[in-house]
């Protein structure tokens, strides 16, 4: 799934915007998805940025 999504952001983006204003909690599993997010990203040359409370 996580592919899917990276593989459909158009050519022209640099930056993707992860919005954890919801997440009132996050566990391990929840911040290791969010590293693999970050690190799938970064191989396409796109720069993550994290929004929270």
């Amino acid at each position: 799934m996580l592919g899917e999504v990276l593989d459909g952001i158009p050519l022209d983006v640099r930056d993707l915007l992860v919005d954890l204003r919801a997440v009132r909690f996050m566990n391990a599993q929840g911040l290791l998805a969010l590293l693999e997010v970050h690190r799938q990203a970064e191989i396409q040359g796109l720069r993550t940025l994290v929004t929270g409370r």
